[in-house]
């Protein structure tokens, strides 16, 4: 009988990106299942953060001590930051540099070719990895960019399941303790106590449950007979999630004196102590004009680089949004959405044609920026241009009253608009920034 192995890799401080403390919680969790399953002969796990020079000996060391061996399954698992950089995705360490994005990360067909070269029948990845970092916000690429990604992958492997946590127009999201992604995994399991567990049953709970989709939307990638186990359940396995789950290792605890002070709390006061926490996030209309135009001040004040020697670059502030290419889409997802939203949803049925027409007015509690990266045009005459609607959306989240996070945000949806319109163009994005391009 062949070998299990496991690699785990969960990095939540950046030198360069914003920090993503579930992600803590999210490698500790994920380790503990990995270990009271039993299962495994064989695991590497770098929960610290690791560097990208340290984590790649480790790495390499690990599956190079495992080529001579016969593998029956390997299991990946990444939290923490990701991008996708030409055609391929890239895992961030915490020195990773934009600059030096091949040295500073590990890409996924790196990790495939390392995968591969161990000749596994059964091969899982399971990534909760994000881009962005604004309020732990994560994000992956497309379904058609990750199926693109991962065609060689799907070509060359035995059986595999490719478990991600959300779709490249979205964000996959984390809260104060964890990330809904991973937690949803931990959670599927408490119900086979004392049962196996299969891999197909694991996604099945992810893509219902509600605490996921109300964020996000998993992409699942598999090859496989539906038929393969993760794990016995066992009684032991259960009590750690569940006493994971209690404790929320990953919040910002208390020492015990201060613990022990705010259990002899009494209930008013602990109330108080709530409604002024949440109060804090208040946001007035007045702040909310001025988060508003220094958002609409950030974008106006980008500065396109090389994008602008090679297109005129417009900037329009619109108070009337009607006309928006894919309102629909918008308005779809507005009412599809559960978070309390100033927007309303307009259905009209238009009898001639047997079809809704749907159209919305939007306002925000808080300030979700639904924005394209780019709108391609088509020329149908010398003067005369059409808009194909071909957007992609992105979808980032703001508190009203952060205004930092909110000039953040603009920034890093600018500079994939940028770095999009390059990539189609078929130039990389780090060699057109240099000065002599032009």
């Amino acid at each position: 009988m062949g070998k299990k192995i496991a690699l785990l890799i969960g990095v939540s401080n950046y030198e360069n990106e914003k920090p993503l403390p579930p992600c803590v919680a999210d490698i500790a969790l994920m380790s503990d299942i990995i270990e009271k399953s039993g299962k495994y002969d064989d695991k590497l796990i770098l929960r610290d953060s690791p560097k990208s020079i340290d984590a790649m000996e480790k790495i390499r060391s690990f599956f190079k001590g495992h080529q001579n061996s016969e593998i029956d399954e390997v299991f990946f698992y990444y939290t923490g930051h990701g991008t996708q950089h030409s055609d391929d995705f890239l895992f961030l360490f915490s020195d990773f540099d934009d600059s030096k994005k091949n040295t500073t990360s590990l890409a996924n067909s790196d990790l495939d070719s390392m995968l591969k070269a161990l000749n596994p029948a059964l091969t899982i990845k399971v990534v909760d990895a994000c881009h962005a970092g604004i309020k732990y916000i994560k994000e992956q690429d497309s379904k058609n960019d990750l199926e693109r990604i991962l065609k060689s992958s799907k070509d060359s492997f035995g059986h595999a399941y490719f478990l991600f946590s959300s779709l490249g127009n979205q964000s996959s999201t984390a809260l104060s303790d964890y990330s809904v992604f991973t937690k949803s995994f931990a959670d599927s399991l408490i119900g086979y106590e004392g049962r196996d567990v299969c891999y197909v049953d694991i996604t099945k709970h992810i893509a219902d449950d509600l605490n996921v989709k109300k964020y996000q939307t998993p992409l699942f990638i598999q090859q496989a007979t539906n038929t393969e186990i993760f794990c016995h359940v066992s009684a032991d396995l259960i009590k750690k999630i569940v006493d994971r789950f209690n404790t929320g290792d990953s919040k910002n605890k208390l020492n015990e004196d201060n613990e022990l002070e705010q259990n002899e709390q009494t209930l008013e006061e602990k109330l108080i102590a709530v409604v002024d926490s949440q109060s804090k996030e208040y946001c007035t209309e007045a702040e909310a004009q001025n988060s508003f135009l220094k958002l609409i001040g950030n974008i106006e004040s980008y500065n396109w680089n090389t994008l602008s020697k090679f297109y005129d670059v417009i900037v329009e502030s619109k108070s009337d949004y009607s006309n928006i290419t894919g309102m629909k889409s918008i308005a779809k997802w507005l009412s599809e959405n559960n978070e309390p939203y100033f927007a309303k949803v307009i259905c009209d049925e238009e009898s001639y044609e047997a079809k809704e027409r749907v159209s919305s007015g939007i306002y925000g509690s808080l300030i979700d920026q639904i924005t394209p990266k780019y709108e391609t045009e088509k020329e149908v005459s010398w003067n005369d241009r059409i808009t194909l609607n071909k957007n992609e959306w992105k979808i980032v989240h703001s508190g009203l009253k952060n205004v930092d996070e909110i000039t953040t945000n603009a920034t890093n949806i600018l500079k994939d608009i940028n770095e999009s319109i390059f990539t189609e163009l078929g130039i990389e994005f780090d060699i057109y920034e240099l000065k002599d391009l032009v």
